[in-house]
């Protein structure tokens, strides 16, 4: 009995042991638990064959109002890629380029789309707002 035991002590310490040294790795790499190599990223085309990457015929909208987005929880360049793809599936979003390491995105707007609906969006793929300010008015 204390053999056995002593046999699941130890498994249990090695898994321990394993997972935190992965968790080690991790942070000491910048990679977040989302983070993949780049080989797993999906391979985008564009519509318009600009090479942009964006699947909605309506990107290249002209530009009324472009929005500065304070994010809390990007960590990484697949964490921009998820808040890019979220706020870029909304109607009204020409254009989203966020920066993890400054932690915000810029994000380019065809209409004036509700501070309301922009923290929606990004609280829906995972992150958090803490601020939502106009960056450049466009006067046309």
């Amino acid at each position: 009995m204390d053999t056995q035991l002593a046999i699941v002590i130890v498994i249990v310490a090695l898994a321990v042991y394993y997972f935190v040294m992965r968790m080690y790795r991790a942070v000491k790499t910048g990679k977040c638990s989302c983070c993949s190599d780049a080989s797993s990223s999906p391979t985008r085309s564009c519509v318009c064959g600009c090479g942009c990457g964006r699947q909605k015929s309506t990107n290249h909208a002209p530009i009324i109002l472009e929005k500065k987005m304070i994010i809390r929880g990007m960590r990484c360049a697949n964490c921009e890629d998820h808040v890019k793809t979220a706020l870029e599936n909304m109607p009204g979003v020409v254009s989203a380029q966020p920066n993890h390491n400054q932690g915000i995105a810029i994000v380019s707007l065809s209409c004036d789309i509700s501070d309301a609906s922009l923290t929606q969006t990004i609280e829906q793929a995972g992150y958090e707002v803490l601020d939502i300010m106009v960056h450049q008015a466009i006067k046309l």
